[in-house]
């Protein structure tokens, strides 16, 4: 896969990045981690992208030797990097300030994909069990909602 300016190219074509942010309708806060996780993963998956946060495309050597054992720059490394800048824009298109303020620093998309997961996933799921506990405990009248289930 190669990344070229602003744009992802897949199996011959090529989508930018700002077709790319609008496909993602939900922009990250602390209270909807999981409904922008949803967007965000199928659209990295589809376009080939998903390593980069995952961890699973590492950055290759900077440099790399020629056949007289001097350096010169990797053209690899200069895709990775690329890719890596395209996926991070992505994704910092779809945070809120909130959320970007947990970003700060970070230089590769893998590092920013795991820092917004450690920062927001437990919220999620705190937030989750919380509306699971008040769905349980409804009542209407005198009956509660597993007594309407049976």
């Amino acid at each position: 896969m190669e990344i070229v300016s602003s744009s992802s190219s897949t199996a011959g074509r090529t989508i930018s990045l700002s077709s790319l942010s609008s496909m993602v309708s939900v922009k990250l806060s602390s209270t909807n981690f999981l409904l922008w996780r949803s967007q965000i993963l199928p659209l990295l998956e589809s376009q080939e992208l998903l390593g980069y946060i995952d961890g699973a495309i590492t950055s290759p050597s900077l440099t790399i030797s020629n056949e007289e054992g001097s350096s010169k720059e990797n053209s690899e490394y200069r895709k990775w990097r690329l890719a890596n800048r395209f996926v991070t824009s992505l994704i910092n298109s779809s945070l809120t300030e909130e959320a970007m303020s947990e970003t700060m620093g970070m230089s590769t998309s893998h590092e920013l994909w795991t820092a917004l997961v450690e920062s927001f996933s437990s919220k999620s799921t705190t937030q989750e069990l919380h509306l699971l506990e008040e769905l349980q405990s409804l009542k209407q009248g005198s009956y509660s909602i597993s007594d309407h289930a049976k």
